[in-house]
């Protein structure tokens, strides 16, 4: 999202990303993030989660059983399971 900034003025002008703007002045941005895992679905679970990867399984990108495309282990719940 801080990439717009940086766009020429024209594109500026346009505003081509409302929803982005709304979400950046309604919640928080960062200047630096920083993932534990160069792996997209180790990363991804540990935000879903909340644990590290060797906690919740998805260490690689295989599921860890055939029933399980996540990755995640079946006893953990991620937090969109807990919100529901």
């Amino acid at each position: 999202y801080r990439g717009k900034a940086r766009l020429s003025p024209l594109i500026k002008q346009l505003n081509v990303t409302p929803h982005l703007d709304r979400l950046s002045k309604e919640g928080i941005t960062t200047d630096n993030a920083y993932t534990i895992n160069a792996l997209c679905t180790p990363s991804r679970a540990s935000l879903l989660t909340g644990f590290y990867p060797n906690k919740h399984g998805a260490t690689h990108l295989k599921p860890v059983s055939k029933g399980n495309a996540s990755g995640v282990h079946d006893y953990i719940e991620t937090y969109p399971e807990v919100l529901q």
